[in-house]
């Protein structure tokens, strides 16, 4: 029997004693984390990189090779390698420590103390690191070997050897400190993995290269452009690496193409927010608007991204992993890492017409109890309390959508006509709008402040009307072949009193 001292004051009156038993966890625990948590494969390799840019990398590389590869190793393998901080021997075992937190580092991605370990044994049932110091350290390894350990049915590192870690991939530390993450054991992949000849095992590899690559370039864009926020990380810059090739981040927002808009939340929308902060801007090109709960503060910054055709070359990029539709809504960042790309976290429905709508939001790690930040980094959760809070959330999220819809590029025509049959209805029919704003027409004049002027359509060209307002459009009349009906050609719109 032991003393516990850890029980918390407030249910003191649940027991009889502070006596307690201990029972420490089985080694099968390994096993079951590993296999319990889901992680796809790009997500654990993305677990790993957190590790790397905590420790102040400049650069990380990320290899993914089968036998007797590229590479030269007797096995296929994933491997993440910086240059960042490397560790002692003993900073080593604690980071291998099932749960291990080191909360006084303001620059941890991570949480629970599991990310290297659960997101390595995910993928492979063994997992190697070697580290060192600087440059004229030697390196130090540990490795946990789950089938091992379940074996002597107790927690304890092994020694691996330096040689399997493929000397291609230590020779990019070779002048420096750093870090190598080697996962030797894909079985947890493909369970005949390392039966397979190369070129099966290629076929395995290929795909989860590709989604990894994808996925890379998102979650980590801000870093790869220095473009970094968090104080933690303020500019910062990290180069990544995949199979020796630079990745090009990804941008989500289109903020280098002239015609992506940083949009402001307008004054009598701020007005109603319960928690604004004091200092808060609008959330456009003059800074977030700024949220704060419980002293915790919350930035979002609204984007309209620029309508574009299928034929655009930015257009397929712009879309991302998820595809258009997807990919609008909410884009939260945990210290400049992307947590969760798209959707509006329960709180409103992706819409075709608000598809060009991305709210990036900020938090740091005080947010985390209230955010409900899961192990493997793939979602965050909106706080249902205080009530007033969601409400102001979703207010900010609801007003841009709605405003955004008011501002929609688009063609006339009605709701579900393909694009060829909206240009074909629309080729020489005259348009008459009116609206409380500005109104352009791609075919013809521009529609001053409530002026109805008919648009002179280009031949074999649909009229197309961009909108520029922040207010309700009334549509007139639209007339011509096909007859698109009032009030049927984009969200928002409405018959003109007759």
């Amino acid at each position: 029997m032991t003393m516990n001292n850890g029980s918390a004051r407030g249910n003191d009156g649940l027991f009889s004693s502070e006596q307690g038993e201990t029972r420490p966890p089985k080694a099968s625990l390994a096993r079951t984390l590993a296999t319990a948590l889901n992680y796809d494969f790009e997500r654990a390799v993305a677990d790993l990189i957190d590790n790397s840019i905590a420790a102040n990398a400049k650069n990380v590389w990320v290899f993914i090779d089968t036998v007797d590869g590229d590479y030269g190793s007797s096995r296929a393998f994933v491997a993440v390698c910086d240059d960042g901080e490397g560790m002692s021997a003993s900073t080593l075992s604690d980071a291998l420590e099932y749960g291990h937190q080191s909360d006084d580092n303001a620059r941890n991605l991570g949480r629970f103390g599991l990310g290297m370990k659960t997101a390595s044994t995910s993928q492979s049932f063994v997992l190697a690191v070697a580290t060192r110091e600087s440059s004229e350290s030697d390196y130090v390894a540990r490795a946990w070997d789950i089938p091992w350990i379940e074996a002597r049915g107790e927690w304890r590192l092994r020694i691996p050897k330096l040689e399997i870690f493929p000397g291609p991939v230590m020779d990019r530390i070779e002048g420096s400190s750093g870090t190598v993450v080697l996962l030797p054991d894909l079985s947890r992949m493909k369970s005949n993995i390392n039966t397979l000849k190369k070129f099966n095992q290629s076929q395995v590899l290929a795909p989860k290269i590709k989604k990894c690559e994808d996925y890379l370039r998102a979650v980590f864009h801000r870093f790869m452009t220095g473009r970094t926020l968090s104080e933690e990380y303020a500019g910062q810059t990290v180069n990544i690496h995949l199979n020796n090739r630079k990745l090009i981040a990804w941008d989500p927002y289109m903020e280098d193409d002239e015609r992506h808009v940083a949009w402001s939340l307008p004054d009598d929308d701020l007005r109603r927010l319960t928690f604004l902060n004091q200092g808060s801007k609008a959330g456009g090109a003059e800074g977030p608007l700024r949220l704060t709960l419980n002293g915790k503060v919350m930035d979002l910054r609204f984007h309209i991204l620029p309508k574009m055709s299928k034929s655009d070359p930015a257009f397929e990029e712009a879309g991302g992993i998820k595809s258009w539709n997807s990919q609008q809504g909410v884009y939260f960042y945990r210290l400049d890492r992307l947590i969760q790309s798209g959707g509006w976290c329960g709180l409103l429905a992706n819409d075709e017409h608000t598809k060009l709508a991305r709210l990036s939001i900020d938090v740091g790690r005080n947010w985390d109890s209230l955010l409900e930040l899961t192990a493997t980094k793939d979602r965050i959760i909106i706080p249902d309390s205080p009530a007033e809070y969601r409400k102001d959330f979703k207010g900010c999220s609801g007003d841009f959508v709605a405003r955004r819809s008011e501002s929609m590029t688009g063609m006339l025509a009605p709701r579900g006509a393909r694009r060829t049959e909206a240009a074909k209805m629309l080729v020489g029919a005259p348009a008459a709008l009116m609206t409380k704003l500005a109104v352009v027409a791609t075919g013809g004049a521009a529609l001053a402040e409530r002026v109805s002027v008919a648009a002179e359509p280009v031949a074999a060209e649909p009229v197309a009307v961009e909108l520029e307002a922040t207010g309700p459009l009334e549509v007139v009349a639209v007339g011509g072949q096909g007859e698109v009906e009032p009030g049927r050609g984009l969200p928002n719109w409405t018959k003109s009193p007759s």
